[in-house]
């Protein structure tokens, strides 16, 4: 069966994927219907159960939709064309399914029930950065959603069946400081040898902040003048050259940024300026910090493997213990979600 991406582009790369609508016309005259033969595996793609589908192309259409998920059996009265059904699709998992936070766009969002009595409210919980947004109260589809909460076997395996296996990884880190600590030496390298160095790095950075017409070109050429290594630029670049509103510029600065992440090693900088930027500069963003990483991330400037390596250890490196283990505890989601990613896919080649 042909598959195609769960949203509108054409991207090879993009990882997340679901089967192409297959419909079939059956009857004739007022009895004309259309079924859906594949709506099952188009659901299971998406996180959401074959009735929600149907129910919005019934709800959008003006017709009525049966749905019989003994016999997976999924119809819309009425004679409608597949490329129409495939275009609505979208429409739902724009609506129903994709984090609706900045640039996240993650399909990979747990639906959950709140409040109860006539207060009940729907929302999406995403398992990437973590945000929370409510469906709109007015579409009818959301009335059917709380009235018909999903099951948990269909949502994300970061946020249904894994969730309590990783609330308890979370109790057992916070009761026995599983986070281990740097060695010794590295510490005393840390504190001691490159304490004048970290003091004119970010004083550098205060320049760089006066300064935002800069281009990397001239923030390297005056890096170098001052003897600062180069991997350790991106740390202040990260931490000065953004504002409030970082999410937006991140995708408006991408070749910007790339020429500060020319090495391998210039990837634990790039971390160790977001810590600064969210634990020092603006604290405000302390909670956007595993969709500011996950934007990183999906811009291809951040790398998998430094942030789980980073997320194995407190590091004083370029914040107090206190910041890191508060930027530790709001990158959890973003972490895990990679964790999740990474277990998935040894999973699919051990299958292979």
């Amino acid at each position: 069966m042909a598959e195609i991406n769960l949203i509108r582009n054409n991207d090879a790369f993009y990882r997340y994927k679901m089967p192409r609508l297959q419909a079939k016309v059956e009857g004739r005259g007022n009895g004309i219907k259309t079924v859906i033969l594949n709506m099952a595996e188009i659901a299971k793609a998406v996180y959401r159960p074959p009735s929600y589908i149907t129910k919005f192309f019934g709800d959008v259409l003006g017709t009525q939709s049966k749905i019989d998920d003994k016999n997976n059996r999924y119809v819309v009265n009425g004679k409608h064309e597949t490329i129409k059904l495939q275009d609505l699709v979208y429409d739902f998992i724009e609506k129903f399914v994709l984090c609706q936070s900045g640039s996240c766009n993650n399909p990979e969002t747990e639906i959950i029930i709140q409040g109860s009595g006539k207060n009940k409210t729907a929302v999406r919980k995403c398992a990437a950065c973590g945000y929370t947004t409510p469906f709109d109260p007015v579409n009818k589809l959301t009335n059917y959603i709380i009235k018909n909460p999903p099951s948990p076997a269909i949502v994300p395996a970061t946020t249904g069946a894994t969730k309590q296996h990783a609330d308890a990884e979370e109790g057992e880190q916070e009761e026995h400081e599983q986070v281990v600590p740097e060695p010794e030496e590295q510490e005393l390298d840390v504190e001691v040898e490159l304490k004048e160095e970290k003091k004119q790095l970010y004083a550098f950075g205060e320049e760089i902040a006066a300064h935002p017409e800069w281009s990397a070109e001239e923030i390297k050429r005056m890096a170098a003048e001052r003897d600062i290594e180069e991997h350790r630029i991106i740390i202040v670049v990260m931490e000065n050259c953004f504002t409030e509103n970082i999410l937006a510029e991140i995708p408006k600065k991408i070749d910007f940024l790339r020429e500060f992440l020319k090495r391998p090693s210039c990837q634990r900088g790039l971390i160790g300026g977001v810590e600064r930027f969210v634990g020092i500069r603006y604290p405000e963003l302390l909670s956007k910090t595993a969709l500011i990483l996950k934007t990183l991330y999906d811009e291809d400037l951040l790398q998998e493997e430094p942030v789980l390596e980073w997320a194995k250890r407190l590091n004083k490196k370029y914040v107090s213990k206190d910041t890191c283990r508060a930027v530790h505890k709001a990158a959890k989601q973003f972490v895990r979600w990679l964790q999740n990613a990474d277990e998935e896919s040894e999973e699919e080649e051990s299958d292979e």
